[in-house]
């Protein structure tokens, strides 16, 4: 924005107290087109977890919709009716991986009109509803969206066929692929023409259509305290990235205990030694992740991972503004400046993914 040297005749009264009585004009960078695709861990231990998660999700979806961004967002399940199987496995050949038949369901999308996306974001709120009683959470889903397993591994894969075609589709420069999970998602380590039982630790896993591979190895000096499947995930983001060109966020919600379980992942040590001992790390880890609800993590495959504190994500829980009496408009605009500041720090990934696209 800058002075264009000519007067703004509508100012011209205030020219004894303010300089700022010249025309402006506004030149806007040419910007890239956006798109953005989501994926939605369903599975069971995103239950107490969800009902946050949902209302992050509708502010997302909503940003998009007013600055006319397209979107889709996915559930990824693993039990569901066959007509919702998504089997990549249908048309396996000897040496393909072997995966089982996993579910993806189009929850929500751009491309819905006003009946249909209003009915489905009431849906989804509706399901979100949690209640927790005896011990467990309990959560009012139809019978083909049952949450139970986290086949995030086979959505990756298949991230890589819905994603080219989203953005061809649109005409779109930039894509935004985001997975959220609350954990890691099942192995994938055998392969079609062997024995279904053996379980391979070493593994070079190549796209067939860009032929760039990834070497997956269990057995490596700083695997050693690392989950199979968390190891795997790894190598499917960096191909997914590589095939699409997308930009790839993960999203993990938990709590403490969360962190504490998977420290070797998010935070591995150089000399390939366990964290899991080094209480001074871990109690600095847990301070910062009470203090600002998430942390960022940079030793995976996404281009940007974030872990988020659960209960830090409801939307509910903004402070009402109130005014003292006899409020200055000083203290107003205090006041104000603080509740606006508190409404924008609890929408957690509308701010990263803004933070993304601007």
């Amino acid at each position: 924005t800058a002075k264009t040297g000519d007067l703004n005749m509508n100012r011209l009264y205030s020219y004894n107290f303010t300089e700022d009585i010249f025309k402006k004009i506004s030149v806007m960078p040419q910007g890239k087109s956006h798109g953005l695709v989501m994926f939605l861990d369903w599975s069971g231990s995103m239950v107490k977890h969800f009902g946050n998660t949902v209302k992050q999700l509708l502010n997302l979806v909503l940003f998009c919709k007013k600055v006319n961004i397209p979107f889709e967002v996915y559930s990824f399940i693993e039990s569901t009716d066959y007509a919702y199987n998504y089997s990549p496995s249908a048309h396996a050949k000897i040496g393909d991986l072997t995966m089982h038949p996993f579910g993806l369901i189009n929850l929500l999308s751009n491309r819905m009109n006003s009946v249909d996306f209003t009915f489905a974001c009431s849906a989804l709120m509706k399901m979100s509803g949690a209640n927790y009683s005896n011990g467990y959470y309990n959560v009012r889903t139809p019978h083909f969206m049952k949450m139970s397993g986290t086949p995030l591994n086979e959505a990756i894969i298949a991230a890589m066929e819905i994603v080219p075609k989203f953005q061809q589709k649109n005409r779109l420069q930039i894509v935004n692929t985001v997975f959220l999970t609350d954990g890691e998602g099942s192995t994938i380590n055998s392969v079609w023409g062997s024995d279904y039982h053996k379980k391979y630790s070493h593994m070079v896993i190549r796209d067939p259509k860009t032929r760039n591979e990834e070497v997956f190895n269990k057995r490596g000096p700083n695997n050693s305290y690392m989950s199979i499947a968390m190891l795997q995930t790894d190598c499917f983001v960096r191909l997914l990235k590589k095939r699409t060109g997308s930009h790839v966020i993960g999203f993990f919600v938990g709590e403490s205990k969360d962190i504490i379980n998977r420290v070797n992942y998010f935070f591995p040590r150089e000399d390939g030694k366990s964290r899991i001992n080094d209480y001074v790390f871990i109690d600095a880890l847990k301070d910062n992740f009470r203090k600002n609800s998430s942390l960022v993590v940079t030793s995976t495959g996404f281009d940007d991972y974030y872990v988020l504190r659960s209960n830090s994500l409801d939307t509910d829980d903004d402070d009402e503004l109130v005014f003292k009496d006899n409020a200055t408009t000083r203290g107003m605009v205090s006041a104000f400046s603080k509740y606006t500041g508190n409404k924008i720090a609890s929408r957690v990934i509308l701010n990263r993914f803004i933070g993304l696209i601007s």
